[in-house]
């Protein structure tokens, strides 16, 4: 009896969803792509690879000072009296805590740079992928970003006919792809 009930609503359910089916349009948006191929997310990329660079050299320059001075203290070592090995040593771990920390300091504001540029570009994005899947008619947008997503409940495959990202960004760079000021 049970077996009968379950097997007749399963029967119902495949049969109205065909209709229900051919009703419901839904997308699929690569978000990172998205974010990287907007012109605002190309200069946003540009600028902060320019100051990584930049923050490179004068790390390695840093980094060359302190190797410098091992390399110093190691070949002259046996020959200076215990005070000034001392004195040279200490110089050393101050000289290497001072660049551990500047390039501490240098990784977390590029860090932060890039959260910061991400979440504003990406606010302006979903308010793109909202008012298009809207006036579009779209139930649901997924994104389809990651594939590793598919181990923990995101999109496995989707028709490439179901993708919008290239519609949200060329109406992202048709806004004037400025994203909106910090709030």
């Amino acid at each position: 009896m049970l077996k009968k009930c379950f097997m007749i609503a399963a029967l119902s359910v495949a049969i109205s969803l065909p209709a229900y089916a051919a009703e419901v349009k839904i997308g699929v948006i690569n978000m990172h792509r998205a974010l990287n191929d907007t012109d605002e997310g190309k200069r946003a990329s540009e600028k902060l690879n320019a100051k990584l660079n930049a923050e490179g050299k004068n790390l390695k320059v840093k980094f060359d000072e302190v190797k410098k001075m091992e390399d110093d203290l190691n070949q002259q070592g046996y020959m200076l009296s215990e005070a000034a090995r001392a004195e040279k040593q200490e110089k050393l771990k101050r000289a290497a805590r001072d660049f551990e920390k500047l390039r501490d300091d240098k990784q977390k504001e590029f860090i932060a740079e890039s959260k910061e540029s991400t979440e504003r570009i990406l606010r302006k994005l979903m308010d793109i992928v909202r008012d298009y899947a809207k006036a579009e008619g779209y139930v649901a947008i997924f994104d389809s970003s990651a594939p590793a997503q598919a181990l923990t409940g995101g999109v496995v495959w989707a028709d490439p006919k179901a993708d919008i990202t290239g519609k949200v960004i060329d109406l992202y760079n048709a806004s004037g792809a400025k994203a909106p000021d910090k709030q």
